[in-house]
């Protein structure tokens, strides 16, 4: 019997990451996320790079075909904000979450 199709969104990220070994052992793993390595620069094994913020779903739609279940742990922060400035930048915090809610 072959291996179950999952696709792991934010496999790049620090949620993503913590998944991705055990993940790839019980399933046929489909890691997906804007960049192609982890914070600290290490190269993802066959991760595929694409930035799916982007509207044209077309782009990147392949990827989820025969997927049996996505895992989504992509998630776009605001740029420049720490938890010292988070409540302060409304704009910035509200652009940045109307992209998590897009994804």
């Amino acid at each position: 019997m072959s291996k179950r199709r999952v696709v792991l969104t934010g496999a790049a990220g620090y949620i993503g990451q913590r998944m991705f070994r055990e993940l790839s052992e019980r399933w046929e793993l489909v890691p997906i996320d804007a960049r192609g390595t982890t914070r600290d620069g290490k190269a993802i094994p066959g991760i595929v790079v694409a930035d799916l913020t982007q509207p044209n779903r077309d782009a990147y739609r392949r990827h989820f075909r025969g997927a049996d279940a996505v895992i989504h742990c992509a998630y776009v922060s605001a740029p420049g904000l720490s938890a010292d400035t988070w409540q302060d930048n409304g704009d910035a915090k509200f652009w940045a979450e109307h992209q998590n809610v897009a994804l």
